[in-house]
This record gives structure tokens, C-alpha cells and sequence, in this order.
């Protein structure tokens, strides 16, 4: 059998996140040019006045997978005086408390006309999604490069003791966790994930509070240089001696 070159190797775990990479940026475009949009809209203060079943969850025997139901948000807001009503396009299963607050954004010429504002926008959660792409797939990219420099040769020891990819790898981490906190409580404002968090729990919310937690762990191990040897660099250790 013909054994694969380990150039051809780095070339095929290139690919992958080079195509996420790419992906992501063309997500970032899309957001932009939503949320751009909504230039000229002006702001209001919208609150949760009801919610409408969107889908209904349950156990797929086919995926072997259980879904919870997701719900259109219903808001109210106000514009001279003129009480208006949005319900969101997307579905959600975090339902916050009754009488939550939110940004709405309208058109000052037709107030009927108006979208979420915040970092539940379509167009920011389409820059979410896209940054989580480009950031994650960078954090692979660029090891990739730098190990290739000087011949392939690797780094000498001493010459820096911050480890790049384990700092890269736990800020990333802690940035799209913080923004996937954003997204579900609608506010970029720690006060208000921590209101939201409070007034409407929700469990999976759990999640990215630990991976901040992780996130924030890598990045000092990074930072310090303490970071754990795998057990190939060990092997290959123990071969150099």
C-alpha cells in the first residue's frame, strides 16, 4: 500500500478549515449587508406581550432525537403615541419572562415596518454564526503557516513562552461563548445576560457560562506557557534523547 506523504496530510486537514473559513467570511458579508440594511430605522423600546408555538418538538424515532418546542416571540412597542406589534420570523425555545424588554428597530416613514434590534437581529446573529466560523477555522489556519516556516522546522524552546494556539483557541472560546449569551438574552451588556439569566433561566444557557469558564482556563495556560504536553510529543521526546 502506498503510504500518504505528510504533506499531503496537512494539505487534506487544511482544506476543511479553510472551507469553514471561507464560509464564514461569506456569512459576515451577508450580516452586514442585512444589518446595513436597517440604516436610517430608528429605535425603539419594545416589551414581550405573547408567544405562538413555531414548531412543535418531541421524540423523532427516526434520529433517535428529542427537540424541545420553539415559539415566535410577540412584542409591542411604541411610536408617537401609536401602540405596534412585531413577532419574530425564527423560532426559539428560550422564551424570556413576560414583559422583557428588547430593541426594535422601525422604519421612521412606515412604523409597521420593523425588526429586532440587539444581538437577536437576523443580520447580527448571521455575523455571529459567521465569526464563529472564521475565528474557530483560524485558530487551526494559522499553526498551519507558522509551522511551516524555516523548512517545517519547529520552534526552538526558550525563544517565547506564550503558547499562540492555546491563547488564540481559549479567546475564541471565550468570544463566541459570550456572543451566543448575547444572542439568547438580546443584549451585549453583562448587567443584562445577568438579568435575563436570573428573570428567564434556561438551562442550555448553562453552557456557554462553562465554556467561558474553559475558555478563560486555556487562555492563561496559554498565557503562562503551561501547557500539556500530548502523548506524541512526549514519544517523540524520549526518541531525541
Amino acid at each position: 500500500m502506498k503510504r500518504i506523504s505528510n504533506d499531503k496530510i496537512s494539505i487534506m486537514f487544511f482544506f476543511l478549515p479553510a472551507l469553514c473559513f471561507v464560509i464564514g467570511v461569506c456569512l459576515l458579508i451577508w450580516g452586514i449587508r442585512e444589518t446595513a440594511g436597517t440604516r436610517g430605522y430608528e429605535k425603539a423600546s419594545g416589551y414581550l406581550y405573547d408567544y405562538t408555538l413555531y414548531s412543535e418538538g418531541g421524540y423523532d424515532a427516526s434520529r433517535k432525537t428529542e427537540s424541545a418546542d420553539t415559539y415566535r416571540l410577540i412584542y409591542r412597542y411604541e411610536v408617537d403615541g401609536r401602540e405596534y406589534t412585531l413577532t419574530t420570523s425564527y423560532g426559539t425555545a428560550i422564551v424570556p419572562s413576560a414583559g422583557s424588554r428588547a430593541d426594535i428597530l422601525y422604519n421612521p416613514e412606515n412604523p409597521k415596518e420593523a425588526v429586532m434590534g440587539g444581538p437577536d437581529s437576523s443580520g447580527n446573529q448571521l455575523i455571529y454564526i459567521g465569526l464563529f466560523f472564521s475565528l474557530c477555522s483560524l485558530v487551526f489556519i494559522v499553526p498551519f503557516f507558522t509551522g511551516r516556516k524555516k523548512g517545517g522546522k519547529s520552534r526552538r524552546k526558550g525563544k517565547s513562552k506564550i503558547n499562540l494556539f492555546y491563547t488564540a483557541a481559549g479567546i475564541v472560546v471565550i468570544i463566541i461563548s459570550y456572543g451566543a449569551l448575547a444572542i439568547m438574552s438580546n443584549t451585549f451588556s453583562l448587567s443584562g445576560i445577568a438579568r435575563f439569566f436570573i428573570n428567564s433561566f434556561y438551562f442550555p444557557m448553562i453552557i456557554p457560562v462553562i465554556m467561558i469558564i474553559a475558555g478563560i482556563a486555556v487562555t492563561l495556560q496559554g498565557l503562562s506557557g503551561k501547557v500539556p504536553k500530548s502523548a506524541g510529543n512526549k514519544s517523540k521526546d524520549k526518541q531525541n534523547r
